[in-house]
Order: C-alpha cells, then sequence, then structure tokens
C-alpha cells in the first residue's frame, strides 16, 4: 500500500448445513418434469471457498478500483463462479464521471448461474463533505444464454437497461 495504490486480498473457506430449494425445484423439474411436492433440500457440510483479489489506485484526477473473485462451491453442487470488475473514475471539481466493466461466469452446476456482463456509466456529484448525488446508467447482457440475474433464460441479444438516482449520506 502507498499513497497511489491499495491492494488486498481476502479468503475464506467455511462449511454450511443449507436448504436449498431451488436446487430441490430443478431436480424434480429435470428428473420428473414435475414440481408438485417440492421440499427443500437439505445439503449437510456444504463447503464453500471465497477468494477475492484488488487494487484501487489514483494518479492526479483520475482513480479507480478492479477486483476479481473466485467462488467455489463443493459436492453436491460442485460450481465454480469467476467475477471481475474495472471501474475509472475522473474528478473534476465536485463532479465525477465514472464508468465500469464487470463480467461474471459460472462453470459447473448452479441453481442461479449468473453469467452475465455489464457497463456502467454515470457521475457523483459531491453536495457536501457527507452527502454525494449519483446518477448512473447500467447496461447488462447475459454471456452463454443462461439467465444470469434475469427471471428466464435470454438470448445472446437480450438485455436489460436501469437508470438509478441515488443520495448516500454518511452520519
Amino acid at each position: 500500500s502507498t499513497d497511489n495504490h491499495n491492494f488486498r486480498i481476502g479468503y475464506i473457506i467455511s462449511r454450511l448445513d443449507i436448504f436449498d430449494t431451488a436446487l430441490a425445484t430443478l431436480q424434480n423439474l429435470f428428473a420428473a418434469g414435475d414440481l408438485s411436492g417440492t421440499a427443500p433440500l437439505l445439503i449437510e457440510a456444504l463447503r464453500f471457498e471465497f477468494i477475492t483479489l484488488g487494487m484501487d489506485f489514483s494518479f492526479g484526477n483520475i482513480s479507480g478500483m478492479l477486483e476479481h473473485v473466485r467462488r467455489k462451491v463443493g459436492e453436491p453442487i460442485n460450481a465454480k463462479q469467476y467475477g471481475s470488475y474495472l471501474m475509472l473514475q475522473y474528478a473534476l471539481g465536485k463532479y465525477h464521471p465514472h464508468i465500469t466493466y464487470a463480467i461474471a461466469d459460472s462453470i459447473g452446476f448452479s441453481s442461479i448461474n449468473a453469467d452475465q456482463k455489464s457497463v456502467t456509466v454515470g457521475v457523483k456529484y459531491e453536495l457536501s463533505y457527507s452527502a454525494v448525488l449519483k446518477l448512473d446508467y447500467l447496461h447488462i447482457g447475459s454471456l452463454k444464454e443462461t439467465p444470469g440475474f434475469f427471471l428466464s433464460a435470454p438470448t445472446e441479444k437480450d438485455s436489460a437497461s436501469i437508470v438509478s438516482v441515488a443520495l448516500d449520506l454518511v452520519f
């Protein structure tokens, strides 16, 4: 870590007992084509492994962040999920225009395959030392024709756009 950049790493392994209704529903649908009587599936001692590598940096008026994450889920789900993003911003007095590119990719079976890419363009405006107004435009597209964070599986041409306005306050 220096005045211009900061590195971080995180790692955790855990074993959890979970009830997975989504996984049980998918198993019943694939096995019998019937969802009636679906009960939550108890998965005991499911192993989760999570690692993240990141960096934030600033050089004059330009600053940014980048991060890569890997999540690994053990048997019986046996899935890996990778995600990365890069955010750049430029300081123009109280205005901070920014752009972010993000991608998420899954390998293996998962009740949620979040395979998607997104681009966010926006601007932050510093109202005071404890208040920031943000305006963002987010465009999300699917990868590999999986649902991603959509409710049903879109095609490669399907996408969604979101415009958001937020007020961040520090108390």
